[in-house]
């Protein structure tokens, strides 16, 4: 895709982390209520930053639209 930021967990690219508990992973989105959170995902960090905090959303918006280098 031509990004030279990411696809590595190093000092100066952006990381997507997800740390899961297996054992309480829970399926909660719906087609009527698509956006819910599954259980037992205990952190998670986009682009570097923590989104989820021991189990809970605190409320950080750590995404952006990539769009594909041209060379």
């Amino acid at each position: 895709m031509g990004f030279k930021d990411r696809g590595w967990i190093k000092e100066g690219y952006k990381a997507d982390i997800n740390v899961v508990d297996l054992k309480n992973l829970r399926i909660r989105a719906t087609v009527a209520n698509p956006s819910r959170y599954c259980g037992g995902v205990q952190y998670l960090l986009i682009n570097g930053r923590l989104v989820i905090d021991d189990g809970k959303y605190n409320g950080t918006l750590a995404g952006e639209i990539l769009k594909k280098s041209t060379p």
